[in-house]
């Protein structure tokens, strides 16, 4: 170990960072099976509530999905948003973000949401698209 007491501080975080990796991207397999063990329950309640005669049947769309619920996507970790951002430093934009890890952009608009409030990104200017037509994208990058 170095005598560099600032190296010796990054050391000790890099190896608690990739300790709770697992555990950040175990916690979203969690959400992901606990809501749809939810929806499950409340499927099971309302067909209870018919069985019984506590509420008339509703026939389902053909595509079998409640009206209002979206299919899910893929899912993503803060980290994993967190660790593609570090690898550009020249930033990302949220298009290049959701297309790097095969999501939708209002998914990976939530995790960067997240991290900059917790100051672990930051904006860092804007980028228009080829060309320089079009609406500038905010470009964020890691503090």
């Amino acid at each position: 170990m170095s005598n560099d007491p600032v190296a010796a501080i990054d050391a000790r975080i890099a190896e608690l960072e990739e300790g709770i990796r697992p555990t950040n991207e175990q916690i979203e397999e969690l959400r992901s099976s606990i809501q749809g063990t939810h929806e499950e329950i409340a499927r099971l309640q309302a067909a209870k509530a018919v069985i019984e005669g506590r509420a008339p049947a509703v026939q389902q769309r053909p595509s079998q999905r409640p009206r209002g619920t979206r299919s899910r996507g893929p899912s993503v970790s803060e980290d994993r948003v967190l660790s593609l951002i570090a690898e550009h430093p020249d930033g990302m934009t949220k298009k290049q973000i959701a297309e790097a890890l095969g999501v939708v952009v209002a998914t990976a608009d939530a995790r960067i949401k997240s991290l900059l409030k917790a100051d672990r990104i930051r904006e860092a200017g804007e980028r228009r698209p080829a060309g320089g037509v079009g609406r500038a994208s905010k470009v964020y990058a890691a503090n």
